[in-house]
């Protein structure tokens, strides 16, 4: 499960670099509880990328 999540966290900061390479901060979208998109900013760890993708060790 480790690799699955470390495979998870390196696409999702590629993907966040180039979402927002323009500010050249890293961000990351995410849905609320409600439903509504997020954004926040840096990278997440792989236990907070996890806990938001339900998949725990």
């Amino acid at each position: 499960m480790s690799f699955y999540l470390e495979y998870l966290v390196r696409g999702m900061t590629v993907l966040c670099h180039k979402l927002s390479g323009f500010s050249g901060t890293p961000g990351l979208l995410y849905k609320d509880s409600s439903g509504q998109w997020r954004g926040q900013t840096g990278v997440p760890s792989q236990e907070a990328l996890g806990r938001m993708l339900g998949v725990t060790e």
